[in-house]
């Protein structure tokens, strides 16, 4: 409704969540059970996957150091920086979208729902519990549309594969002779990745407590062990070198938004108007209301603050950078990103503030996509 659609309907390819987030929604709608009662009832409880929740709130996270539970990390991404630096980050709730990737699980619960997957959705052999119809499983394994263009490049690098497409909760491919079928998922400050090959029985599962795309590189280095090669002429690929070139790019491009963030900077400038002046509420029509405020008290007392309401965890604090552009300092580390700046924009008639505009370099909450517009008097 208020985003640009970057394709056309059902001609284009774009990944989104909130289709996941849709799906928890008619889960509840159709079943009349919220969408972890669910899960826990038709999937967990007959698959005994019993070290796998759906929420946080079912961890100690107060007793981390003394339970066999991962801790998420993050790349702390500052400009100039000579070493990369892999820090801890908190745990985050996501309890309203779980749907979309908030089951918490191990290696050994994941291998059960492998196993379900290998055995076309019937549990304890042939005369087992049907927890999905074999015709249900056929149509996620079927190709809805395609992913991405077979270029020069990948040819060259996968060799083997001929198409990408995405089925109904699967990323489908070729690769050497096989059907291969897997989904990749971030939860802040961890990468995971299954992957299936039913004609080898195969399954496996990766799980890590970081972001780097180290998942990628391992997957290919287990299919190739398994399938082998399909000529002797063909070249061993060092995935491992190849993935962490990918990632050092990637990271690279990360840093150098920030650094050139950092050196637009228009040093001895001033704000355009008294603090309180850039206090208020902006709204984005998709996205909701975020204030900006002056701190009362703590050590940012006097300074002045935003807070995206729709998320009471996006919290930051605005340092003067030049004209009437504000540095955040966010109040917790995010696994998906770091600083950033708040630019206010002005009515050059009138010098009064219409709205804000917020450039937080990351891959995934893109602000520069919201339009936040200043509310009137509150």
């Amino acid at each position: 409704r208020y985003l640009k659609p970057e394709g056309s309907f059902r001609a284009d390819y774009g990944y989104s969540n909130l289709m996941f987030i849709a799906a928890g929604e008619v889960v509840q709608a159709v079943t009349g059970q919220k969408w972890d009662e669910f899960v826990r009832e038709r999937v967990f409880q007959p698959l005994e996957m019993k070290s796998t929740v759906t929420s946080i709130k079912e961890i100690d996270l107060n007793n981390l150091g003394n339970i066999d539970v991962a801790i998420p990390h993050k790349v702390r991404l500052q400009p100039n920086q000579k070493k990369l630096e892999h820090i801890p980050v908190d745990w985050s709730n996501w309890d309203n979208i779980a749907a979309a990737g908030g089951i918490i699980s191990s290696i050994s619960d994941m291998a059960q729902w492998l196993r379900l997957h290998l055995s076309r959705g019937t549990w304890g052999g042939e005369d087992g519990d049907i927890i999905f119809d074999e015709g249900v499983q056929r149509t996620m394994w079927t190709p809805h549309i395609t992913t991405s263009t077979i270029t020069k490049g990948n040819e060259k690098t996968y060799p083997t594969t001929h198409f990408k497409s995405y089925g109904l909760g699967f990323d489908l491919m070729d690769y050497k002779g096989r059907k291969v079928m897997g989904h990749g998922g971030t939860f802040e400050g961890m990468k995971s990745r299954v992957t299936l090959v039913p004609e080898e029985n195969l399954g496996f599962v990766i799980l890590t407590n970081g972001e780097a795309h180290i998942d990628r590189g391992m997957s290919y280095r287990i299919l190739d062990a398994y399938l082998g090669s399909p000529s002797d002429d063909e070249e061993q690929q060092d995935w491992s070198a190849k993935y962490l070139k990918r990632e050092k790019k990637r990271l690279k491009k990360r840093l150098d938004a920030l650094a050139e963030l950092q050196s637009s900077r228009v040093e001895g400038t001033q704000m355009s108007l008294l603090l309180e002046s850039y206090i208020g509420t902006y709204e984005d029509q998709m996205y909701g209301d975020a204030s900006i405020a002056v701190e009362d008290e703590g050590q940012n007392k006097g300074q002045l603050v935003i807070r995206f309401r729709p998320n009471p965890d996006l919290v930051g604090y605005l340092t003067h950078f030049h004209y009437d552009t504000f540095e955040i300092q966010w109040q917790r580390e995010f696994a998906w990103f770091d600083e950033g700046m708040v630019e206010f924009l002005m009515d050059q008639a009138t010098n009064q503030i219409t709205g804000i505009k917020i450039d937080v370099p990351n891959e995934d909450l893109w602000f520069y996509e919201l339009n936040f517009s200043k509310k009137g008097d509150q």
